[in-house]
């Protein structure tokens, strides 16, 4: 394997900080969104990683919600289960 394709592997995967860079909010909201079920993660020992893909399927599904404070995240979850629910 090449030193670039090792690089691109590398910088396919985000830490929690990266991530947080990459979606324009602290460490701390990753950490919401992951624990909400709202962000997808993989394990790497004891650390937390997510890929880019997944940080662009989060931004693209829950566009448009508020998702500020843990009390905001549920109620978006909420209404998000409704509109499937009702085809909305």
């Amino acid at each position: 394997m090449t030193a670039e394709a090792k690089k691109e592997i590398v910088q396919e995967y985000f830490s929690r900080d990266e991530a947080g860079e990459y979606l324009q909010v602290d460490g701390r909201k990753i950490d919401s969104f992951r624990k909400a079920g709202l962000l997808r993660y993989g394990r790497l020992g004891r650390n937390y990683i997510y890929r880019k893909c997944w940080l662009d399927d989060f931004m693209e599904e829950w566009a448009g919600y508020d998702l500020s404070s843990e009390e905001n995240i549920r109620l978006a979850i909420q209404a998000r289960n409704w509109r499937s629910v009702h085809n909305v």
